[in-house]
């Protein structure tokens, strides 16, 4: 019985632990779209700044 039990309770330890490395994996992910997405709206800018000067 005692054996069950500390498995289980391991398991549901690797459990939160993967869960945690997951949110942190999106955290990071979510980080990136949003540079990639400042990036292409200041490209974005530039060129409507480049059609306007002519």
């Amino acid at each position: 019985m005692r054996t069950k039990v500390q498995l289980a309770a391991k398991a549901q330890k690797v459990a939160r632990d993967m869960e945690h490395d997951y949110e942190e994996v999106v955290r990071l992910l979510e980080g990136e779209i949003a540079q990639l997405k400042l990036q292409r709206d200041r490209q974005v800018v530039g060129r409507v700044e480049v059609k306007t000067k002519f």
